[in-house]
């Protein structure tokens, strides 16, 4: 029980380290740049009133777009070779085996 409490402790401590270290690299920042604390209570208050927020508003404003998958995959092809290559899957999978083998005895 004890250690857990410590746990705690110590994560709310890094925690409140982290946002004053935010907050003092925030004063060396150039103009026009909120520190972390205002941008904490300017998501605090749009949370709590989302009227207000003028992204949300923005973002409800535009209208959705049915398209199907097949056309949305088809729009976001991309050349190239892809993520997992076959062949080199398979000089992989080719490699594991005999390795097994050697291992088994076989």
């Amino acid at each position: 029980m004890i250690v857990v409490v410590l746990v705690v402790l110590l994560v709310l401590l890094a925690a409140v380290a982290v946002l004053l270290l935010a907050r003092v690299s925030s004063d060396d920042a150039p103009g026009g740049v909120e520190s972390p604390w205002q941008a904490f209570r300017r998501g605090l208050r749009a949370r709590r009133s989302p009227d207000t927020d003028d992204a949300l508003a923005a973002a409800l404003a535009v209208e959705p777009q049915d398209v199907s998958l097949a056309d949305f995959l088809r729009a976001n092809v991309q050349a190239g070779d892809g993520y997992v290559d076959v062949d080199e899957l398979t000089d992989d999978l080719h490699r594991v085996a005999q390795t097994l083998r050697v291992r088994r005895g076989a």
